[in-house]
């Protein structure tokens, strides 16, 4: 998928929750609590054309959200040494008859390790989901996100991660 497009998806989704948020509602960004979850992700890393290395993605959303904005953090390991972590938000764009689904947006700290090179230290992590919530909130879904600087650094190849996502809320 082409980053431009993936980013300017995620970014109008963004702003229409935040319109919603706003104009709708009185109470803009107001605090409201939501299931705590942790999650666990294994998935295959897309490097330049071709899927390179398995990653295992751990995160962890908040017991709250603002304005439809629930806080998260995340830790990946990939098969190449490298590793990721990061916080951001996610945000529902659908709910019908328990199936669903969220994008999130996050800033991170990325160590190369021994393989692939993004260019920069600050790597952003954009993402979508698209799952299943059974009645006790556990959630299977299917995820992509991409990785990029954001061109921090002349150096900005980019990379994705498909994923299989297991969910369990606290």
């Amino acid at each position: 998928m082409d980053a431009s497009i993936f980013i300017a998806l995620a970014l109008a989704s963004m702003g229409n929750q935040i319109w919603d948020s706003c104009t709708n509602d009185t109470r803009c960004f107001e605090k409201e609590m939501e299931p705590a979850r942790l999650s666990l992700s294994v998935g295959r890393v897309r490097f330049r054309e071709s899927f390179s290395e398995s990653e295992i993605y751990l995160r962890y959303e908040f017991g709250r959200n603002y304005g439809g904005f629930q806080p998260m953090a995340g830790i990946s390991y990939a098969s190449g040494d490298n590793s990721w972590a990061g916080v951001g938000v996610a945000w529902s764009v659908f709910e019908n008859n328990g199936f669903y689904g969220d994008l999130s947006a996050m800033a991170g700290l990325y160590d190369l390790g021994g393989s692939i090179d993004l260019g920069a230290s600050v790597e952003f992590r954009s993402g979508l989901e698209i799952g299943y919530e059974w009645d006790s909130g556990r959630r299977l879904a299917l995820s992509i996100d991409h990785r990029s600087n954001a061109n921090l650094d002349p150096v900005n190849p980019g990379a994705e991660t498909i994923q299989i996502r297991f969910s369990q809320p606290f």
